[in-house]
């Protein structure tokens, strides 16, 4: 029941609407929340690190049903980011629910292993009381080193002339993929 109409800001002062990874699913709409007797859980989905092997990820989104009364949902994919080799599926698009019933439904990203790239998309729920909106996100690297961050250490400055000793760190590419 999150409100995902948040702006972020660029290097140069422009707005945009906020990513998946900045923001999660939004801010809390109280009155939706109360109102809705239908929850999904997880609130966001991660499909995590696609890699060229291994196979295309996949996971559960459980629906749940804490009305007196039953439910039918429908449930669609919006891909906000283009993506010609994947696409998030999920296993049922509908699904009734009597009253304090649950059901898992897979979110499965189908096809090949996408182009390098940060992916994100909305699965969207409807026919409760309040519509509900669940975030997902997966990755693609391409392996070209782009930041560097300390694990252990004192970050990366000594004063001349000194010794670096068991200096950890993690480098991640420009779409944050180790």
């Amino acid at each position: 029941t999150a409100n995902p109409e948040i702006d972020d800001f660029d290097s140069n002062d422009n707005r945009f609407r906020a990513r998946v990874v900045t923001v999660g699913a939004g801010k809390l709409n109280l009155d939706s929340a109360v109102r809705s007797t239908v929850a999904a859980d997880p609130a966001t989905v991660s499909l995590g690190i696609v890699r060229a092997t291994g196979g295309l990820p996949s996971a559960g989104l459980m629906l749940s049903n804490f009305g007196s009364s039953s439910v039918t949902l429908a449930l669609s994919v919006v891909q906000d980011d283009a993506d010609s080799r994947a696409r998030v599926t999920l296993s049922n698009t509908s699904v009734t629910l009597a009253a304090g019933a649950s059901s898992l439904i897979t979110v499965r990203l189908d096809g090949t292993t996408p182009s390098p790239g940060q992916y994100q998309g909305t699965i969207r729920i409807t026919g409760g009381p309040v519509a509900l909106r669940v975030p997902y996100l997966y990755a693609v690297g391409d392996n070209v080193p782009y930041n560097a961050f300390p694990l252990r250490g004192n970050l990366f400055t000594k004063t001349p002339d000194s010794e670096i000793r068991g200096i950890n760190f993690k480098a991640v590419d420009r779409y944050g993929v180790p």
